[in-house]
């Protein structure tokens, strides 16, 4: 499993008391790249045995690097079209699709849409639904337990949402600068709106290369005009 998925993941498990030992939720970084080791070729290799499902989908920024893992580990249970391949991003309402063209000179552009869902916390409802339901397909011996921690879960984000809701309300229309195109579903969710970024382009650091043609290094700081956060 990729990051914050895992971790959803590892909340329908719902610990000890929920899950047997055998079961283990693991996740995988990018930053990483070797869950368990490097073959000839220098691609990670998984081992085949225990691997049931593999969480992720098309938005996801991590997708390529993944793949190759999924794929190094040989198991017909989590390629492509298998019951063990879940796609957590199915039915989430994609923002930022691109029109046009996209190649690497624009930064780290995401031909399918703005990855980063989960930062939205009503969208997370979404994602755990598909993590049971992929996790139920391959266990469903353990159904009833994935049912009643999401079921849990869910009754604890609607007390945060609202909670969340009464904080940020007053700041509604307030102008954020972000450093990493990351925060669209955030800001979309609390009214909030994007001023600018620090970034010249996504996942490009700045100052780490001449400026884009479509992204002047004064533009940034134009944006940013009237913007009263930023958030990282």
């Amino acid at each position: 499993m990729i990051g914050g998925l895992a971790l959803l993941g590892a909340l329908l498990g719902g610990g000890p008391a929920g899950l047997p030992r055998e079961v283990t939720i693991a996740g995988l970084r990018a930053e990483a790249r070797i869950p368990v080791r490097l073959d000839g070729s220098g691609s990670p290799v998984v081992p085949a045995g225990p691997l049931v499902a593999a969480l992720g989908g098309q938005l996801r920024l991590d997708s390529a690097w993944a793949e190759v893992v999924v794929q190094g580990a040989n198991n017909p249970r989590v390629i492509p079209g298998a019951p063990g391949r879940v796609d957590a991003s199915r039915g989430v309402p994609v923002l930022e699709i691109p029109a046009g063209r996209v190649d690497r000179s624009m930064g780290d552009v995401h031909p399918s849409g703005n990855p980063h869902y989960t930062l939205d916390p009503a969208l997370v409802a979404i994602a755990i639904a598909n993590i049971e339901e992929g996790l139920a397909r391959v266990t469903p011996e353990h159904r009833a337990v994935f049912e009643r921690n999401r079921r849990a879960f869910l009754g604890r984000l609607e007390e945060a949402m609202a909670r969340w809701s009464r904080t940020l309300g007053p700041a509604r229309g307030a102008k954020v600068v972000v450093y990493h195109n990351n925060w669209v579903y955030f800001l979309a969710r609390f009214g909030l709106v994007q001023a600018g970024t620090i970034e010249e382009r996504p996942g490009i650091p700045p100052g780490s290369g001449p400026p884009h043609p479509a992204h002047p290094a004064d533009e940034g700081r134009g944006r940013a005009a009237g913007a009263r956060r930023t958030l990282e």
